[in-house]
């Protein structure tokens, strides 16, 4: 598949393309090109360079995983390829150090993105921004999401993007409307990764090993843990 071409003032923020209603991820179709201006330059003086200009490219800064400011230039190791903000293109130092300004292809892949960036090209506009899913709860390699009925066609396309870009985690479930009263414990669904809910918590340097799926677990509740313990370390096996 070839990827979406973005020419643009580097002031222009820079998004994936949108998949709007994705419910199977599919990572190749968030591939971006973009034409960057950037400075052919002696090897020598990049650091110079580097230092004149700031960091010499800031339009990569949202990302969760920028591309290389600084990269060879094809196989002359002589020289390297600086990418450069717009507002760079006329500074003398460039020129003064033996360099050219150009225009090169950067490419961006779906490893680049933030969940949320890759979340906000696959909902629809009408769920609101505060509706894309940013925050969750962490259990060990769980993470816990509370899911709105509105996610309910794209959940499992949620899931798998969070288990993506948190290498952390192994599992990732989502909350339904069933409370169990007496331990109020809730029922679950992978939405993705291992079906594994044996986990372990550090709270106060106290490990917390427990079945998920079978108690009830607030990390907001830290406190009273740790006044349940009464312990400075300890390994508590929650059953």
């Amino acid at each position: 598949m070839v990827p979406a071409v973005m020419e643009q003032q580097s002031t222009v923020e820079i998004k994936p393309p949108r998949n709007i209603d994705m419910i199977e991820l599919d990572r190749s179709k968030f591939d971006l090109t973009i034409r960057c201006s950037a400075a052919e330059v002696p090897a020598k003086s990049c650091t110079k360079i580097m230092k004149e200009l700031n960091g010499a490219c800031s339009r990569f800064s949202d990302l969760q995983f920028k591309p290389k400011i600084v990269m060879p230039c094809g196989t002359d190791n002589t020289r390297k390829i600086i990418l450069l903000d717009d507002k760079h293109r006329s500074n003398n130092l460039i020129q003064l150090e033996g360099g050219s300004v150009t225009d090169i292809d950067v490419k961006i892949v779906y490893r680049n993105w933030s969940a949320s960036q890759i979340l906000r090209a696959i909902l629809p506009d009408s769920i609101d921004d505060s509706e894309v899913v940013s925050g969750f709860e962490v259990i060990g390699h769980i993470a816990h999401l509370n899911l709105r009925e509105c996610h309910d066609k794209y959940k499992f396309v949620i899931g798998q993007v969070i288990l993506d870009k948190n290498p952390f985690l192994k599992t990732v479930v989502n909350k339904l409307k069933t409370i169990h009263s007496e331990y109020r414990y809730f029922d679950m669904e992978v939405l993705a990764g291992e079906h594994n809910f044996i986990t372990t918590a550090i709270e106060h340097k106290i490990k917390f090993t427990m079945d998920f799926s079978k108690l009830y677990w607030n990390s907001r509740l830290g406190s009273e843990h740790k006044k349940d313990c009464r312990f400075d370390s300890c390994r508590i096996n929650c059953t």
